[in-house]
């Protein structure tokens, strides 16, 4: 019966610890050459693509169109010696904010927990992996909003001469393929109007 237990107990823990983690690579500059779209304007080239899942799963870490949303990313170069205005209301399509995605593609935390927890109240070294695997994922969870924040459009004013490198969120029940991107010169208040077709993310 011990030894039983014993071989549970290290299965168990040899399953557990590490599973609860987030990893995610960097969104890496998206080349005109490569973007399913791209196009220049008196210096502001815009390139866009719509991720695939397996492209949501190395760059965001989750297949996050399994939670709904079609993750796009934009690539904007600004060769110009205007800044530039980009927000979510610059985008024709609404968008849903990087936050609230990842709290869909959280880590359950209580729930993973309580798959040791439970045990643990008959066997109590299974609280051990309980806590450990508990602490691990809400780091998780944490490092992921931070990645999310980071990687996601909010109201940005683009420098002269430099890149915005980017993802936004479309719900996709919302998602057709295409959609308007406006950029504002801050100073003189043009607009350039970018007409962005895209095939959807398979």
């Amino acid at each position: 019966m011990r030894l039983t237990l014993h071989l549970i107990l290290v299965s168990l823990v040899t399953l557990g610890f590490g599973c609860a983690s987030y990893k995610s690579t960097t969104l890496p500059i998206l080349q005109a050459e490569f973007a399913a779209y791209s196009a220049d304007q008196n210096g502001v080239t815009v390139s866009c693509k719509a991720f695939s899942q397996s492209e949501s799963k190395r760059y965001l870490g989750r297949n996050v169109q399994a939670k709904g949303y079609q993750p796009i990313q934009i690539c904007i170069q600004n060769e110009t010696k205007s800044y530039l205005l980009l927000s979510p209301q610059s985008l024709s399509i609404p968008l849903a904010p990087p936050e609230d995605v990842a709290r869909y593609v959280h880590t359950n935390t209580v729930g993973r927990a309580l798959i040791y927890g439970v045990p643990g109240l008959i066997i109590w070294p299974l609280l051990v992996p309980a806590v450990a695997d508990g602490v691990g994922s809400s780091q998780a969870n944490q490092k992921l909003d931070a990645d999310y924040s980071s990687k996601g459009v909010n109201e940005t004013v683009i420098q002269p001469y430099t890149t915005l490198n980017r993802v936004v969120f479309v719900p996709r029940s919302e998602w057709n393929g295409a959609f308007r991107l406006t950029l504002l010169d801050k100073e003189t208040r043009g607009k350039m109007v970018y007409e962005v077709r895209l095939p959807a993310g398979s």
